[in-house]
């Protein structure tokens, strides 16, 4: 199931069957370029283009402006705007594992099946264009690999630790079934 968020909504994924990786990730906040998270990526991806730490020399709010200009650029064709996300986990699931889905935690994420394999998926509340509850579709454009590197349970080593992101449209071989309860079994 390619990338998609679940806004504003909690969520669990029960493997019915099968075995399957599942990536997270979170979105970054575009409107504060001076935060802490903002300023490690503009420091990773002027590592990564030049292979230095950011000169002292350098006008670091230019930089980061010319990268903000460059990330959160509109697809004219399309009309979709380009976002950032900060990758949180990557897990193998198998048959009865979960995971959970909260609505500014891990919100935005994909499986990729490694066999045949079925997921319940729950969420609460119910999808709600009228309460911009709708379900986003995204492309990953590109990677930038964290110079910090984490060995802790939530990042792994050596993985992408930031994601430049595209909206998509929904992709035509997926399907879903809703269904409603009331609470009764």
């Amino acid at each position: 199931m390619p990338l998609h968020n679940h806004p504003q909504m909690y969520g669990v994924n029960y493997v019915l069957s099968g075995y399957l990786l599942q990536n997270s990730y979170d979105l970054m906040d575009p409107s504060d370029p001076e935060s802490a998270e903002f300023q490690q990526l503009l420091e990773d991806e002027w590592h990564q283009m030049s292979g230095d730490a950011i000169s002292p020399h350098i006008n670091k709010s230019f930089v980061c402006f010319c990268l903000k200009s460059a990330i959160f650029k509109t697809d004219k064709q399309t009309n979709n705007e380009s976002t950032i996300a900060k990758k949180m986990s990557s897990n193998i699931l198998q048959t009865n594992d979960w995971s959970a889905v909260l609505p500014h935690k891990q919100n935005l994420h994909h499986f990729v099946c490694l066999r045949d394999s079925s997921v319940l998926q729950i969420l609460l509340p119910n999808y709600d264009n009228d309460q911009q509850r709708d379900c986003t579709w995204y492309e990953i454009l590109d990677t930038v690999r964290s110079s910090q590197q984490y060995n802790d349970s939530d990042h792994y080593y050596g993985l992408p630790h930031y994601c430049y992101l595209q909206q998509v449209q929904e992709p035509l071989h997926y399907k879903s079934i809703s269904v409603s309860f009331d609470g009764h079994l």
